[in-house]
């Protein structure tokens, strides 16, 4: 049986297409196959992830040519890259299957707890928990990031937040994507991720550095202050997030304690 299906109207709008591949009217693609398990894949991949011409482009590009990827998606580019979501889902899915890999087949944690004397157990609760939900927790801190960055560089007024998102989404997602194989090579040769994840801050800092002075067209030096100014920014908002997350730990930790006396009390 053959498996291609005449087609000479659009099936979204009724135009007649006999002579496209693409409708004319709507510009939805004209399908002359029965569906199979490949072409399935293929229309899903293009629709979600569309890695099949423009993920390597996208990160030779943003490698060598942030302004052009960054800027181009900002100034209305959809077709020559990967869009900022898929590219930072991707990052995600491969930031996932890192600690999956880390707990699963390297048995290492995802921090090194030896130093910490007290409260071991809610503090591997914790981080437990940003394993469990770093997906989330990834698209929650990009605003942050934005707002950082937004006001570091106030002084230009050349991006607004939502475009600082887009820039930082597209800077914190190729970090995660060109670390990836070297993470996991350099774990199967047994180095501990603790020590591997200072190359890993220290490529976040040149990358964005190198991002922020393709896109802002400053000199090395001013682009360096102006990334030390925002990692130092960042690093005093995350201690004290993850202070308040201890004591809202503590608090809640110590309340459960309480409620379960009292409940064995009553018993």
């Amino acid at each position: 049986m053959s498996k291609l299906i005449p087609i000479s109207n659009c099936k979204n709008c009724g135009t007649q297409v006999e002579h496209h591949n693409f409708c004319p009217d709507c510009g939805a693609k004209k399908i002359t196959k029965r569906i199979t398990f490949r072409n399935l894949t293929e229309e899903l991949t293009e629709k979600y992830f569309n890695i099949d011409n423009s993920l390597v482009r996208t990160i030779k590009d943003l490698m060598i040519n942030p302004h052009d990827v960054i800027d181009g998606f900002i100034n209305g580019v959809r077709k020559k890259y990967i869009n900022v979501i898929s590219y930072f889902l991707i990052s995600i899915t491969l930031n996932g299957l890192t600690l999956f890999s880390l707990k699963k087949y390297f048995n290492q944690p995802i921090v090194d707890l030896s130093t910490i004397k007290e409260d071991q157990e809610w503090i591997t609760t914790f981080y437990d928990m940003l394993y469990d939900y770093q997906g989330i927790s990834s698209f929650a801190l990009i605003p942050l990031y934005a707002l950082i960055s937004k006001k570091v560089f106030s002084n230009y007024k050349k991006y607004n937040f939502t475009e600082h998102i887009v820039i930082n989404m597209y800077i914190n997602a190729h970090v995660a994507i060109v670390m990836f194989v070297p993470i996991m090579i350099l774990l199967a040769f047994g180095f501990q991720y603790k020590d591997i994840s200072f190359y890993s801050i220290l490529f976040i800092f040149i990358y964005s550095i190198f991002t922020f002075k393709s896109l802002y067209h400053l000199n090395w030096k001013q682009t360096t202050l102006k990334t030390l100014k925002f990692l130092l920014i960042l690093f005093v908002l995350s201690l004290i997030l993850f202070f308040v997350a201890i004591i809202i730990g503590i608090a809640m930790a110590a309340m459960e304690g309480k409620f379960n006396n009292e409940t064995a009390m009553l018993f």
